[in-house]
């Protein structure tokens, strides 16, 4: 016998029963589905949301009863026939046939071979099963929807939540330069989930200039320009002068594709402030690069 978990209605978790049930057989497959032993199954909010009738039921696509669940990491106990992308025995993960019912919450689930992928030998079936809807969502933001590529900067708030963490390591994979925002307490986590090369961020020498300031159109000087008479000075629609040298000029921020300074890496980079460090958010675009 095998176990799984049901509701048969819609509430918080006292609504779940674990229910005995003879195991899924071979036989029951189609031919491009894979009999899966779960060893651990995520738990996400749209799963909560559900359960209690919000998220895919509220939108139609699932109905009582239902076992609930999407993501999931095991191993692999049967193949469809034409299933030649997965082998007996192996390690897998996956989000099973979401938005439908993916029954993840089982002992044994049936999934299509195209929602599983191997399990890397680097990754726990435990941090396997927390993975893909969180993962895919920051991959679909950034690598579908927004397109990033190499030396664009992006910001990400949330950073030491579910979808932020992997968010920070996704952009980076692209190429990014990544400026996390999480709270003080996650810092020291989210720094190990950079690259482990081992170097620090660094200051930009030159970038930082004052904004220059608005100059005024009042007259200070009585000495007429060329092709300027002395009655019509300081009438409106004259060139204004300034007094003195003035502000120093402003340096444009170079836009992804235009030549950089020398000083200034252009790889991937990632730099993590907390949520309370305004100021050093809004300098860190213009004068810092951070090697990872």
């Amino acid at each position: 016998m095998s176990t799984k978990i049901i509701q048969t209605r819609f509430g918080g978790p006292e609504v779940l029963e674990l229910v005995e049930q003879a195991p899924p057989t071979p036989d029951a497959l189609a031919a491009d589905e894979v009999l899966v032993r779960v060893a651990f199954a995520g738990v996400n909010p749209i799963d909560v949301m559900t359960r209690t009738g919000g998220g895919m039921a509220a939108a139609g696509v699932i109905s009582l009863p239902f076992t609930p669940g999407w993501d999931l990491a095991g191993t692999v106990e049967a193949v469809g026939s034409q299933v030649n992308t997965l082998a007996v025995g192996d390690r897998v993960f996956g989000m099973a046939r979401f938005p439908r019912e993916g029954a993840a919450y089982a002992q044994y689930a049936i999934v299509p071979a195209v929602d599983l992928a191997p399990t890397p030998d680097t990754l726990t079936d435990d941090a396997a099963a927390a993975l893909p809807l969180a993962a895919m969502t920051a991959w679909q933001a950034f690598a579908d929807t927004a397109r990033v590529t190499k030396g664009q900067r992006v910001l990400i708030t949330g950073a030491g939540g579910g979808v932020g963490h992997f968010a920070v390591q996704i952009a980076h994979h692209l190429g990014a330069t990544v400026t996390a925002v999480a709270g003080a307490a996650k810092h020291d986590w989210l720094r190990g989930r950079r690259p482990a090369s081992g170097s620090r961020g660094r200051r930009c020498p030159g970038r930082h200039h004052r904004r220059p300031h608005r100059a005024s159109m009042a007259r200070t000087d009585h000495t007429p320009r060329r092709g300027e008479s002395r009655r019509s000075r300081g009438r409106p629609g004259l060139r204004p002068r300034r007094r003195g040298p003035g502000p120093p000029a402003r340096r444009s921020r170079p836009r992804p594709g235009q030549g950089r300074p020398a000083n200034m890496r252009s790889t991937a980079s990632v730099r993590i402030v907390g949520q309370t460090q305004k100021r050093a958010l809004r300098w860190s675009t213009h004068g810092w690069a951070v090697r990872a």
